[in-house]
Formats: C-alpha cells, sequence, structure tokens
C-alpha cells in the first residue's frame, strides 16, 4: 500500500510540475504578444485613451493589460490589435515534427 501512495505522489508531482511550466510558457507568449502591441500603439503614437475608444473597452483595463496586472483573453488581444491595424494570426505547430 505504501508503494502506491509513493506512486500517486510521484504522479502528482509530475502533473503539478507539467502544469507550471505549461503556465509559465503560455504566459511569456502572452506577455510577447502585450508587449508587442505596446510597443506598436506607442510608435503609432496612440493613447491608452485611443485604444480604449477603438475596442470599447475602458482605459483602466488596457492599462491593467499593458502592465501584466490582468490577464487579457485572445479576444482583447484580437480587438486591441484590429484598433492598430494588425491581424495576428494563430498557428497550430506539431511540437515534434514541426507540421503545421
Amino acid at each position: 500500500m505504501n508503494n502506491q501512495r509513493e506512486y500517486l505522489e510521484l504522479i502528482h508531482k509530475r502533473l503539478a510540475d507539467y502544469q507550471e511550466r505549461v503556465s509559465v510558457k503560455c504566459r511569456q507568449k502572452v506577455e510577447d504578444i502585450v508587449q508587442a502591441l505596446v510597443d506598436e500603439r506607442k510608435r503609432q503614437g496612440l493613447s491608452q485613451n485611443d485604444i480604449a475608444d477603438m475596442t470599447g473597452m475602458r482605459a483602466p483595463n488596457i492599462a491593467r493589460i499593458e502592465n501584466f496586472k490582468s490577464r487579457a483573453s485572445l479576444e482583447t488581444l484580437l480587438r486591441y490589435a484590429d484598433a492598430l491595424g494588425l491581424e495576428m494570426n494563430l498557428q497550430l505547430t506539431d511540437k515534434i515534427s514541426g507540421a503545421q
């Protein structure tokens, strides 16, 4: 019985480690996208208020997203990109073969 408990503990630890790695990777990808949007907004000379007006969002929400204090949904990121005249494309790739 002790072996079974140890096995289950090992499985739970591996699952938790995997979930943490995926979470960190996802967070980094989102932060990279947000930073690219912020850089483009500034390059175009637009304010957070401008983006808020164009997206129908509130300026404080834009600020929270840009400061990584709030996680943006995919829809929100797409709307933000659209306001900048950008089209955001998502690509699914097989991690092993690299095939799309």
